[in-house]
């Protein structure tokens, strides 16, 4: 979001290019149809996210800010989850995805994309280390 116009920014890594478009904020879903659905969210808040979720009407695109919401989402039962994004967190995947990640988060994408957040969200980050350390 960006608040020199009061909407959406899309900022491309490689050419430097940047689009940007209005956007509404609403407090809650209503009754109104969405094209986008936008949610961004600390693992602690993917319960009460994904409860609100359900009253949504239609099908929007729901696109997720966070740490790998999807887990946690299909384990609280919440259907209609995408296939290639879980085929993508399945088991037999992650070395690929621990290797892509890895060379992505060294690269200026991101630093774009997570460094600058990780660097002012130091309990999150302190959770997130604690929840990695006790998985390996």
């Amino acid at each position: 979001m960006s608040d020199r116009f009061g909407g959406l920014a899309a900022h491309e890594v490689l050419d430097g290019s940047r689009a940007e478009t209005a956007a509404s904020v609403v407090p809650d879903v209503g009754a109104d149809r969405y094209d986008l659905v936008l949610v961004a969210v600390r693992s602690d808040q993917l319960a009460q996210a994904g409860s609100e979720l359900a009253a949504v009407t239609g099908s929007p695109t729901v696109l997720f800010f966070g740490n790998n919401p999807f887990a946690a989402l299909r384990h609280a039962g919440v259907s209609g989850l995408p296939r290639n994004l879980a085929t993508l967190h399945s088991p037999p995947l992650k070395a690929v995805a621990v290797r892509y990640w890895a060379q992505t988060m060294r690269s200026p994408a991101g630093e774009l994309c997570s460094a600058g957040h990780a660097r002012h969200a130091q309990a999150e980050m302190q959770i997130l280390g604690d929840q990695v350390i006790a998985q390996v």
